[in-house]
This record gives structure tokens, sequence and C-alpha cells, in this order.
């Protein structure tokens, strides 16, 4: 079918999204200043759509370890924070693949949900700070392999004093390099995850950690009063005991909380085939009635089908791949549209049993997720407005609450988006019942081929709904939506399965057209001749400097021997580009040659042709360097240090930005000829007023009016010597007198 037009969804919530999805997955969030990479350059390719990454996971062994959840990670601006993005699942021969990636840089992280082996960051890091970004610009990128270690364990128990019961949240922190925080502060522990222990819980541990110091910290709600407490016996992360872990060992008897059960009720039963054959691994779903979805007609329909999505929400993490895992041999299981309290699975013998209810009217479905027997609801019907209810008493329990399963049918088919498996697509798959259409199952497909598949379904009238996106960080997306044959809910072509069938075939397309195929490109001289090894940064302008700072780059590329670049998969876009020499030696600079940014400036990218002649000569630079020190001398490490370029708007513009070495010293290097001032601490100070800094020369005044001496760098010249003393807070105060 023909291609639904996108449309560009500014995400405002975005960063509120990625803080649940952090907490979801216990996955760290990072804070780190913009540096140069040093890896990636700009390949000549022809890419049909935007690009992709992937790679092989692997043990110490060598085998390929499947089931690794590989975390795609992106900067947010101005903070520099790096914050999940996309996640998938490593396939039986440990591979992995994000695909639909607007121009990008990234971070990879990679984490065992069995806790087997250590967190690792691409490509040997230990924690995402470390980790080197890459950057993405429509190309296919492979190779970006891993090696997991073994991972450590902490384990332990913690308890009220006097016996009381309540929920805990037990945080683990790993120990980092330091960290400057807006408010001036250090902080040398990061977080990590928390086990969330409920009331019947005693026992707490954290597995897959890698080599390294960890502290823990306990919060509850107590004798009237909020509880937060650190291993061992204090109050506060900073004065905490450390517990050092080893990769592959476990440390134990680490103290942690008694808590009990409530007073609740039971539901029990047996599953088998229609023949009385008991049914392993059968999932039991469990709801109170005021949890049923609606059907299609009782939600807010769309006026245009291409712009909007029509039924169930959709997952809220970019690219994210929620029902299964990306695999190249099999599709992933559905999962069925149906909201649930309690969930169960059936046992060897075809049992189950939910013990935790509180006492009320419920509804039950039963799922095979391998998709080869029917769904159905209590007792015995495919609908559920026409199921039987259980209620449960306090303390009752029922065990005869049976279900006998037939074969049931099939839908498959794939999903393609521009000409390609659409990795990231979501379907939703809808059954006509009582002169309406329900949702009854969702899935997600298969990345490298695009392939799904509906199982386990009474025969019926069916239709198929799909979406997928390119994801454009940091804010905006792109959707597309179709039905099996048809682009709108009017013009979809029914699927009519009767018991046992298979209907193959079923497929969406999603897209057509050179929506991504936009580049950039040029070259780069100084005095006329190639200049290799200078980075090339696309910038948005609404985020790249205000008010004063230079954020992330959107993506970048690097210069060849020749001097020339080329940066493709892109998409419409106004970008301001800035040329930085990687050797320092050359100034600079935005094009077409300024030192500052300007909406004047911008280049119009296209989404179907190239932008050529984005050419630039590159001046010599100059150089400011020193240390960053202590009253006593002793060095800092690991403070942004700041050159602070004058100008008439800002009043200063942050043109160059490194972190201090282990002895305290730091080179800005590509300055451009002008007045600066050398300034360390946080960008906040220079952006919102607040803040610590401090800068060379100043004086003890709040640093908004003062931001030290001005130093005048011209071309081809080192400032040497230019120390900032990392002193006492700036207020003083005198002395109370009484008489």
């Amino acid at each position: 079918m023909r291609a639904t037009r996108f449309v560009a969804v500014r995400v405002c919530v975005l960063f509120f999204v990625f803080l649940l999805f952090t907490l979801g997955f216990g996955i760290p969030l990072e804070f780190g200043y913009f540096s140069v990479p040093t890896v990636l350059h700009a390949e000549e390719n022809q890419p049909e759509a935007p690009g992709s990454v992937s790679g092989v996971v692997r043990n110490a062994e060598g085998e390929p370890v499947a089931g690794i959840l590989v975390t795609l990670y992106y900067a947010f601006l101005p903070d520099n924070v790096w914050y999940p993005f996309a996640q998938v699942t490593t396939d039986e021969l440990g591979r992995y693949r994000f695909g639909l990636l607007g121009a990008g840089t990234y971070r990879l992280g990679f984490f065992d949900p069995e806790q087997r082996y250590a967190q690792h960051y691409y490509p040997a890091a230990s924690d995402l700070y470390d980790a080197t970004p890459l950057a993405i610009n429509g190309e296919e990128r492979t190779g970006f392999d891993a090696v997991l270690a073994s991972g450590g364990a902490i384990t332990g128990t913690v308890r009220l004093h006097n016996g009381q019961v309540a929920y805990k949240d037990i945080s683990l922190y790993q120990k980092v390099k330091p960290i400057l925080n807006p408010d001036g502060n250090f902080t040398e522990w990061l977080f990590v995850g928390v086990n969330s222990l409920p009331p019947q819980q005693e026992e707490f541990q954290f597995q897959g950690l890698a080599t390294d110091e960890y502290r823990i910290c306990a919060n509850t709600y107590a004798e009237d009063r909020y509880v937060y407490e650190c291993y061992d016996d204090v109050a506060e992360l900073n004065q905490g005991t450390s517990i050092s872990v080893t990769a592959g060992s476990v440390v134990s008897n680490v103290m942690m909380v008694l808590l009990d059960g409530a007073n609740l009720g039971t539901i029990g039963g047996r599953v088998t085939t229609a023949a009385g054959e008991p049914l392993p691994g059968i999932d039991v779903y469990v709801t109170t009635q005021s949890l049923l979805p609606a059907a299609r007609s009782a939600l807010a329909a769309p006026q245009n089908f291409g712009q909007s999505p029509l039924t169930a929400p959709q997952p809220v993490n970019a690219l994210a791949q929620p029902f299964g895992d990306a695999t190249a041999a099999v599709t992933p299981p559905s999962v069925p549209a149906f909201p649930y309290s309690y969930r169960s699975s059936t046992d060897e013998n075809g049992r189950y049993t939910i013990d935790t209810l509180l006492p009320g009217t419920y509804q039950l479905f039963f799922h095979d997720s391998s998709g080869r027997y029917r769904y159905e609801f209590y007792d015995d019907v495919t609908f559920r407005t026409n199921s039987n209810v259980v209620t449960v008493h306090h303390r009752e329990v029922l065990t005869d609450v049976n279900a006998a399963l037939a074969l049931g049918a099939q839908i498959t088919g794939s999903v393609t988006l521009m000409g390609q498996p659409a990795s990231n697509a979501q379907l939703t798959l809808h059954k006509w019942e009582n002169s309406q259409w329900w949702p009854v199952a969702f899935t997600s497909v298969n990345a490298f081929t695009g392939a799904y598949r509906f199982g386990g379904l009474p025969a019926g009238r069916y239709r198929v709904e799909a979406s997928a996106f390119v994801a454009y960080p940091p804010f905006s997306t792109y959707y597309f939506y179709g039905l099996y044959g048809g682009e709108t809910w009017d013009s979809a072509t029914d699927i009519r399965l009767t018991t046992e069938a298979t209907a193959s075939q079923i497929d969406v397309t999603l897209g057509n057209g050179p929506l991504f195929d936009g580049a950039v490109s040029g070259r780069v001289t100084a005095n006329g001749k190639p200049l290799a090894n200078v980075q090339v940064s696309l910038q948005l302008p609404f985020i790249c400097c205000y008010p004063g700072t230079l954020t992330f780059p959107q993506t970048y590329a690097v210069t060849d021997a020749a001097g020339r670049y080329r940066i493709e998969g892109l998409t419409s876009a106004l970008y301001l580009v800035r040329f930085d020499d990687r050797n320092g030696r050359y100034a600079s600079l935005f094009y077409p040659g300024q030192p500052l940014p300007g909406y004047e400036q911008m280049v119009v990218i296209s989404d179907t042709g190239t932008t050529t002649g984005i050419d630039i000569d590159l001046p010599i630079g100059g150089r400011i360097q020193g240390h960053l020190y202590e009253r006593d001398g002793s060095g800092v490490e690991n403070v942004p240090v700041m050159a602070l370029l004058q100008t008439t708007e800002s009043p200063f513009f942050v043109f160059r930005e490194v972190l201090s070495a282990a002895d305290g010293s730091y080179q800005l290097q590509g300055l451009s000829p002008g007045t600066y001032r050398v300034c360390a601490g946080s960008r906040q100070a220079i952006i919102y007023g607040y803040g610590r800094i401090e800068c060379h020369g100043d004086s003890r005044t709040s640093p908004w009016y003062n931001l030290g001496q001005p130093i005048s760098v011209t071309a081809g010249i080192t400032i040497d010597e230019v120390g900032i003393l990392w002193g006492p807070e700036r207020e003083q105060y005198l002395p109370l007198i009484a008489r």
C-alpha cells in the first residue's frame, strides 16, 4: 500500500518517560561533559533509509550470550546527561540490532536480566561515563561487540528492630570517578539499581555486578515516620561502609528487613488439553471487572489515520521491543490485550495458584504464550463480556477454577518501512465481537526480518493494525501507521479464520519513498591545503547554544586525508555546522567562518538530496593551559574547565570545555582569537547563575557578575600557567560579638 505521510512529534514528556524507563530497568543515568570523541569517521555510502548499529555479545569463553538487554543511550542537552533511549535483546547467537536510527550520537550498555554477567558499556567500560560515543549517520554500523565478565553479587537481609513489617526499597550505589554536581559538590557514588521488597520478603540480592566498591541504603515508612539508613548504621550515603565486590564472587550477610504477608485469598486450578492432558506454561491472568479494555468504537478515533494511533497505547520508550527479543529465527510472542492485576503460570502438572488476592470479584483469562492453544476466558468462552466471574472472600482458597484449551488458529506476516524491515514495529490484533471491533492481542516484530505472528486464536473475523517510527533524537519522532490491506480503518481488509487455520503473508507496508536520504558534504582546508581529522558537527539551532553554551552535537563526522566529509541519513532540518580540529592547532569555527553561532549561519538540509559545498578554511588557533588546584597546591581532578569567549549578547559563550587531569592540569586548544575568561566548575553558573564556579583571577563576588581576569588570545600563541584556585566559598561571614 502507499506510504502514509509521516508527522514529526515533539515529545515534550520524554524526560519524564526516560526517568521511568531508567527506574524500571535499574539502569543508571550518567553525567557526561562534552569532549571530542576519538573514534568513527565519515564513510561514503548511499543508505536507503535511516542508520543502524549491530553487534554480537559473548562471554569470556567466546560463547554467544542470548537474552542480554542492550541499551542505547542519548545525551539530553544542555546538561549532557545520558538517558536510555532504546532497548533490544540479543538472540540465540548473541546478536542484537537497532534499526531505523536517525542521525545522532549514542552510547551502548549491556545488561544481563539473569544477572550472570557484569554490566558492560561499549567498548570496555564498567560505567556509562567512560563509554565511547558512537555517531550514526544513516549507515549500517556493524561489529559493535561486547565480551561480558561473570558478575559478582551482594546478598543480605534488613529487619526493623521492633518486628514491624513494611515495604522497603534497597538501593545500590557504585563508586565512580568524582563527578561535580550542579550545586558544586562532588559525588563518588552512582545509583545502580533498587530491590523493592514486598512485605513478606526478608532477603535481597544484587547480582551481575562488576568488580568495584558498592554501598547499600534502605528506606521505608515505620513508626509513623520515613526512615532512611545506609549500611552500616549511618544516615547518609557518604558516611556508609563500602562493600568490595569481585567479579564472580558473592558478598553475603549484609543486613535487611523482616516482612509479613497479608490476609489474602487464593484462586487455583488446573489447565489441560481438550483430551485432559496437563498443559504446563500456560499464563493465567486475573483482573477485576473494572479493568476491562474498551472496544475500538469506544476509543477516540482520529481524523487522519496516518497521524495518530487508533487503539491501545504504544510503548513509551523509543525503539523498544517490550513483547519479545530480537532474534533472527523466531518471532516475538504476542501479549493479550487483557489488563491484569495478577498473573501466574501452570506447572508441569498444569496446576496454578494465585494466593495474593484481595477480597473481590475477578475475571480469569488463560493464554498460551507459544501460540499453539486457543486463548479463552473462564469458563470456556472466547469473549470477555460472556465470561464467568469468580468471587474471593477473606482467607478463602478456591482450587477448582479449571480450563480445557483447544488448538488455536494463527496469523503470520511481516511489517516493512521504507523498503526495510520495520524493526520497531508494534502490532494490534482486533476481533469482531458483538457488532464491534475489540483489541485482543499485541505483538512486536523480529528486528532482523520484520516478521510477526499472532497465535492461539479462536475462529472469527480479524484485522491487523501496525505502527512504526523513525526516532530522531533528542525530540523528534516520525510515526507511520497502517493496516493490512489499506491505509485507513475503512479500507482495511478483514481476515477470516476457521478453527486451527493459518492465515499467512498478512503483510503490512508502512512507507515508501526517500524520507531520510538527506546528506551534507564539504571540504575543510587550512591555507588552501586539505585538513584531515577535523570533526564536523551538526548542531540543532534551537538547543545548540542558548544561553551561551555549546551542547553535545546532534551527530558528526571526521574529515579524511583529502579534507572531505559527508554526513548521511538526514531528514529535512536546519543545522548549525561547527568545525573542530581534533589536533587542536586550528581554530574552531561555525560555518561559514564565525567563532560564534547565529541563525543567519544555518544550513538547510533536505530529505531527498545532498547539500554540497559546505566548505571552510580554518585559521591557526590559540591555546590556554594551566592547572586547577586546591589551597595546599594539590591538583583537582575531573572538573570541567571552560574557555568563555566574550561576546556582546551572552555576555560569554562557552567556546571550549575539557576535564581537568589527575594532576589538575588542563589544556584549551583551537581557540579563535578573542578575549576569554577561564573558569572551572558548573556550567549552570554560566547558564542560570547558580552553582559553584571558580575563575582565573576572580575576586570574591558573585560569579554572575564576575568571571575573572580577561585573557587575550591570538593566533598561534600558547598562554601558559593560567592557574585556577578551587578555593573556599565566596561568601564570608563576620563573627557575632556580644556586648
